[in-house]
């Protein structure tokens, strides 16, 4: 759209000397003149191409790793999900988690040559409160009542209720610090991250420099970063074979296992929340009928789909965004068996003793969704119900947003969703009412109250409870059909190293990449 939850634990202690603890946090690389040698070597990354190149509208990995590359966060990510600081030092909470003041780096200069502050931060996350952005983080910032600039390098953001996981969001990929006043974020693209970009056509590839003014001491250690745009991910494997590319990521797992066996090419794995979320429409017919919704949950063999797919590779998936890295959180509540003669009552009884005829959009090249689409089809075939697969280019399904078959739009769809540190993360952007990547367009009052109050809780058993009740709604009730949460399989030259490969790949940095002889 994602190998363990993060380092966040929620106890009977305050929280604030929780997340102090946690986010009090020293940084290794302070701004600072380039002590090191000078950048040297170019990385060749292979893509898909990019959908939309605003940070606010990010939806797919490569329009990410633009953003990566171009840009700081306030805060990111390790290989574990823990959070670490970045463009903030730290993020202090007060003793009910409504205010978090956050502290900042010093001397970080925009590409430009401008200084960054606290007002760039309020100018970025601003936009979020304006509905005509449309932006997919929108939900994750609509509880912000204030954002204040409390002197140049301290913001403080207040909320209108408790949030416990509240620094979580200021690490979403959506909130690339802008510098303040920027009108057009799609073509403007000034950051203080890493890379400058010297050119992009998002139609074949973006070619970047190394920043020179860099505020982390030391990095990038690479001269150039190209990235090249491929049709669909497997067209990486012949190019990275060949010597074309260095690295490429979200490959299925055909190609990662042609790779393994490449003396040329150093192929890996990493567990991860990833998953591919087949959903229907439950705003409109049929999908707005709970026993469709439940009769298509019948026609399934989840173990089948994650053999058939990822050779049993796979964790297992109950239908919810929970996966078995989030520990406790997960429950113990799975999804009935598959049932082709209660599966086939249900659709009887909602009216259609003759099954459903049902388009079904499926973005090309995006991984394994092309295979867990065809899966789902012979299965569903099993109970009445027929998908016609409209295999649709991403720039398409992700970017435009009149076609009936973009992915917001289409009546059954499945879309890739990357790895989140906290399922908090998936709930408020994926099933909230009125959420801008509430794809299903589900409306639940009951779950709507869950979410909040899983946001609002500090205690983890009490967390875990509400969570509890969610799976056992979405079960149920839910518009999602997620059989597995899948590795992530990457693959680069020998002769690369440095690259620390994020669970959601599109925040994969390059700035510790090297590229050796």
């Amino acid at each position: 759209m994602p190998t363990r939850p993060n380092g966040l634990k929620f106890g009977k202690r305050p929280l604030s000397l929780v997340l102090l603890a946690l986010l009090a946090l020293s940084f290794a690389a302070m701004p600072g003149a380039h002590a090191n040698a000078a950048p040297s070597g170019t990385l060749r990354v292979g893509w898909t191409s990019p959908t939309n190149l605003d940070p606010a509208l990010f939806a797919d990995a490569p329009d990410i790793s633009f953003g990566a590359a171009v840009y700081n966060y306030l805060f990111t990510l390790d290989q574990k999900s823990a959070l670490l600081p970045s463009l903030a030092k730290s993020a202090t909470p007060n003793a009910d988690a409504t205010v978090y003041t956050v502290a900042l780096q010093s001397g970080v200069k925009f590409q430009d040559g401008s200084d960054f502050s606290a007002d760039d931060v309020k100018f970025t996350f601003g936009r979020f409160q304006d509905p005509a952005l449309k932006s997919g983080a929108s939900g994750l910032f609509a509880d912000v009542s204030a954002i204040d600039v409390v002197d140049p390098l301290t913001v403080k953001f207040t909320l209108k209720n408790p949030n416990s996981i509240f620094p979580l969001f200021l690490a979403d990929y959506h909130t690339a610090i802008l510098k303040k006043g920027t009108t057009d974020p799609a073509k403007a693209h000034n950051g203080t991250g890493p890379f400058k970009v010297d050119s992009i056509d998002v139609t074949s590839r973006a070619e970047f420099s190394a920043n020179p003014t860099y505020w982390k001491a030391g990095l990038p250690k690479i001269a150039k970063l190209e990235f090249i745009f491929v049709k669909s991910t497997p067209d990486s494997v012949p190019a990275l074979r060949g010597g074309q590319l260095d690295w490429a990521s979200r490959l299925p797992l055909e190609s990662y296992l042609e790779l393994k066996g490449d003396s040329s090419v150093v192929a890996s794995t990493i567990a991860t929340n990833q998953f591919s979320n087949v959903r229907i429409r439950s705003d409109r017919k049929p999908g707005s009928d709970p026993k469709v919704r439940q009769a298509l949950r019948l026609g399934l063999d989840r173990d089948a789909i994650n053999k058939l797919v990822f050779q049993g590779l796979a964790a297992p998936g109950n239908d919810t965004p929970v996966g078995p890295l989030y520990g406790s959180l997960l429950s113990k509540d799975t999804v009935p068996k598959r049932d082709v003669a209660g599966a086939k009552k249900l659709l009887a009884d909602a009216g259609y003793p003759n099954g459903l005829t049902l388009d079904f959009a499926v973005p090309q090249g995006e991984q394994n969704s092309e295979e867990v689409a065809q899966a789902v089809q012979a299965q569903w075939k099993d109970i009445g119900v027929t998908t016609n697969l409209k295999v649709i280019d991403q720039s398409v399904y992700y970017g435009d947003d009149k076609s009936p078959l973009y992915w917001t739009n289409a009546d059954l769809a499945v879309t890739l969703w990357a790895s989140r540190p906290d399922p908090q993360l998936y709930l408020d952007q994926l099933y909230k009412s009125g959420a801008a990547y509430n794809e299903a367009h589900y409306n639940n009052p009951d779950l709507d109250k869950l979410i909040d109050n899983a946001r609002k809780e500090t205690d983890a058993t009490k967390r875990a409870a509400i969570f509890a009740d969610i799976q056992k709604l979405l079960i149920s009730d839910g518009p999602s059909y997620v059989a597995y949460f899948q590795p992530l399989f990457t693959a680069q030259a020998k002769n690369v190293s440095g690259i620390d490969v994020s669970p959601d790949p599109g925040l994969t940095s390059f700035e510790n990449a090297v590229v050796g002889s």
